[in-house]
């Protein structure tokens, strides 16, 4: 009888420790792979390379300069500032937020968190000046993909 509680009991745990962890994963964040890829569940919706993030056609929407200022490829007016620890402050008339960074997980991934704390996407470690901000202007240009 003590054998059969045990395995309910350890039935039981895993079953809630799989669920939770489903529920703590949010699988519509956009996420940044090593080659520069940005995908949204599975879907392509970009790219980084040599600083510059384009949509999923290759159209050029920002670039991010020697200073860390993310200019806007079609007005050439900055939309904020990443730093090298992978932080974002973007910057609208009358509108200001900042995107941090976690430390890396075994597998080179950042999470990348808004001011309350929430995953807002995944950045591997190589991209991560550009990440925040590549995330920011892509979800906010197609807003069809916005959670």
């Amino acid at each position: 009888m003590k054998k059969v509680k045990l395995i309910a009991v350890a039935l039981i745990g895993t079953m809630a420790a799989a669920v939770s962890g489903v529920q703590a994963q949010n699988y519509k964040a956009p996420t940044i792979d090593p080659s520069g890829k940005i995908t949204v569940d599975g879907k392509h919706i970009g790219s980084i390379k040599d600083n510059k993030i384009t949509d999923h056609t290759g159209i050029a929407i920002a670039s991010v300069d020697s200073e860390g200022m993310v200019v806007d490829s079609k007005t050439g007016k900055s939309l904020g500032k990443a730093e090298k620890n992978g932080d974002f402050v973007y910057s609208f008339p009358g509108e200001e937020e900042k995107y941090t960074f976690s430390e890396a997980d075994k597998d080179g991934y950042c999470a990348v968190k808004d001011k309350t704390g929430s995953v807002v996407g995944m950045v591997h470690q190589n991209y991560k000046q550009q990440g925040a901000c590549a995330i920011h202007c892509l979800t906010k240009k197609k807003p069809e993909i916005k959670k």
